[in-house]
């Protein structure tokens, strides 16, 4: 997605949808990724470089379209983004299935770290619950910044 809404921007077209799901999913994600990493192999510190620093960059592109570039939310993107957010899981399920993955942790929580196995059974639905606050937190961020953008 991050590629995709650059490239949109460089192009010159409006692309508002793409910038709201990087808005909302990129934080989340980046974040929840830095809080609790999950590495699949010892890796060098190249590898440990590389995830740090991938995962903080998903943190920028959204600060990016919203700093610099000006963009905000819609009102109806919180709802919007949450709800395709679900149907996504079966999706995500089919994919892990026949690849033998684990993309969003739906097959199996991670070994180490997660916080999920405080709340299993019930993971997936306190995992929507939690993203359902960090999503309307930036929400009401979104809607709170006054609509400028930097001047180049």
């Amino acid at each position: 997605l991050t590629v995709f809404y650059l490239l949109s921007k460089i192009k010159e077209s409006n692309n508002q949808r793409v910038y709201e799901y990087l808005y909302f999913w990129g934080p989340t994600a980046a974040l929840l990724s830095l809080w609790r990493p999950v590495f699949s192999t010892e890796g060098s510190l190249f590898y440990y470089a590389n995830f740090y620093l991938s995962h903080g960059l998903i943190l920028m592109v959204p600060l990016w379209g919203t700093m610099i570039l000006g963009a905000r939310p819609r009102k109806k993107a919180l709802g919007e983004v949450f709800l395709f957010s679900h149907l996504l899981i079966p999706v995500f399920y089919l994919i892990n299935k026949a690849l033998g993955a684990n993309y969003m942790f739906i097959m199996e929580l991670p070994s180490v770290g997660s916080i999920g196995k405080i709340f299993f059974p019930y993971t997936i639905l306190c995992f929507q619950g939690g993203a359902l606050v960090v999503f309307s937190f930036l929400a009401a961020l979104g809607r709170s910044l006054p609509a400028t953008k930097c001047s180049s």
